[in-house]
């Protein structure tokens, strides 16, 4: 296993830095089993990502800005972050899903929180597990 090192300025450096590294030198497979069985993925197995400055002001220097001709979802769009919070936050799930991270860990969450009321929080035992 090759592990791919990333030196980048920002935090949207990195990102850019990233999806190119996966765009060029990604292993791409087809998921046979799960959620989008059938579709085209691509991986890197290991990466270290070092950023020389990783907090900016304003915040909104921080965030990567994804350009429209590129087809990526842009990841810190209001849009999509209110569809996202679906899969954190509830066990819904669409039609081709078998899982989500909320479908996961929806039932968890109430059991961490009525640990930490129960028992305080300087526990190791609040895990949520998602895979």
């Amino acid at each position: 296993m090759h592990t791919f090192i990333i030196r980048a300025s920002t935090i949207p450096d990195a990102w850019y830095q990233a999806l190119r590294l996966i765009r060029d030198c990604g292993r791409e497979y087809i998921i046979d089993r799960g959620s989008f069985k059938g579709s085209k993925r691509k991986e890197i197995d290991s990466v270290v990502v070092h950023i020389k400055k990783p907090y900016l002001e304003p915040y909104t220097e921080m965030l990567p800005i994804i350009p429209e001709n590129m087809n990526i979802p842009n990841p810190t769009s209001e849009k999509y972050i209110s569809q996202y919070v679906r899969y954190i936050m509830t066990p819904e799930l669409e039609p081709n899903e078998q899982y989500t991270y909320g479908s996961r860990i929806h039932d968890q969450i109430f059991k961490v929180i009525e640990m930490f009321k129960r028992e305080g929080h300087n526990t190791n035992q609040a895990v949520l597990q998602i895979a």
